[in-house]
């Protein structure tokens, strides 16, 4: 079972890094897909581009276009700090257990496990690595945080999940959801360093940012008929779109300049279209010929934007990437495939 940072919302699909050259053991070289930025027509622009998803339910990690298979079901999160590469995702090992992962250059370590296990987010700190996720306890889950393999914070009413993770200075924050049972709506919340700091109540959240004094999320709050795409900055929202139908999957922050990405329908009848937002300026990453879904965004210290996505046909996917607003494949669309996270490294 797919753990994708995806939450099903109505019509609503949501969507719930390798400084080195190391290649991974027991990977498949796939044929090469040279990823060009988008500007001088040379590859990369200096930069490695990094990937992490999924192919045919088989957990994916593309360097510059060229994927490596990893030990499991789903990439779900890649964090790149030195020489070292870390995605964290899941792997299906049967009808009642997933494993929450962790793959260091390409080494598998099992976080842990259950029917609602599998891990979403991994970030790196002064050498230490901090994951987010869940695991089983009996027929229960706990949203969990994970420093350097060993369970720091565990939360849950019943049914939690461990969404996003963030280290910042000497601060560990985690968002998540909580429910007491399956008749209840989920509430999203966010901790800090195991306290509870906000509720956002059942407006489903996906990423989480901090930088200098504030703290950032985005996701979407629902009012019936339509949605608004919206931002909390310290707990107060600004709402970036109203829409009949959307998801916003990602943050980033950089230079005092707020980057978000999701989708969005404008009718019943219309695709999803793949959507950047740069400090609430909406531009479009797709045309709407088809259905497109932005996931994950990184910008370098230059200012260049990397978005990472999938576009749908019938019931095939097909992973991509779009530099500065162009748009280019990963996968051709004959398996499956989805593109949940990006990170971006000046290459050594």
């Amino acid at each position: 079972m797919l753990r994708n940072r995806l939450i099903l919302r109505k019509v609503v699909a949501i969507a719930i890094c390798l400084a080195g050259t190391t290649m991974f053991s027991g990977c498949d070289k796939e044929k090469e897909n040279p990823i060009d930025d988008g500007q001088s027509g040379t590859t990369n622009n200096g930069y490695d581009v990094y990937v992490a998803g999924n192919e045919y339910e088989i957990a994916k990690l593309w360097k510059n276009g060229i994927a490596q298979e990893l030990e499991g079901t789903n990439a779900s999160s890649v964090f790149i700090y030195g020489n070292d590469v870390y995605v964290a995702g899941t792997k299906y090992e049967d009808y009642y257990t997933n494993s929450a992962m962790l793959w260091k250059n390409g080494v598998a370590q099992t976080l842990g496990q259950g029917r609602y296990g599998g891990a979403n987010s991994v970030y790196v700190l002064n050498g230490d690595v901090y994951v987010a996720g869940s695991a089983s306890r009996g027929i229960l889950s706990d949203a969990k945080v994970w420093k350097n393999g060993k369970e720091i914070y565990s939360f849950s009413s019943g049914y939690a999940y461990g969404i996003s993770v963030f280290a910042y200075n000497n601060d560990v924050y985690l968002l998540g959801n909580d429910r007491k049972d399956w008749s209840t709506t989920p509430t999203y919340k966010l901790w800090k360093n195991g306290e509870q700091v906000h509720t956002f109540g059942d407006s489903p959240i996906s990423s989480i940012f901090v930088s200098g004094m504030y703290w950032y999320a985005v996701g979407f709050m629902d009012y019936g008929s339509y949605y608004w795409e919206t931002v909390w900055k310290n707990g107060v929202s600004q709402n970036l779109l109203k829409t009949y139908s959307t998801g916003s999957m990602s943050i980033y922050v950089s230079g005092g300049d707020t980057y978000v990405v999701g989708f969005e329908s404008s009718s019943s009848s219309s695709a999803y279209k793949a959507i950047l937002w740069k400090n609430g300026e909406k531009q479009n990453l797709s045309d709407g010929t088809m259905n497109e879904y932005a996931t994950s965004v990184y910008v370098t210290p230059s200012g260049d934007v990397y978005v990472a996505g999938y576009e749908q046909s019938g019931s095939h996917s097909a992973a991509k990437i779009w530099i500065n607003g162009k748009a280019q494949m990963l996968t051709d669309g004959t398996k499956s495939a989805r593109a949940n996270s990006i990170f971006v490294v000046e290459k050594k």
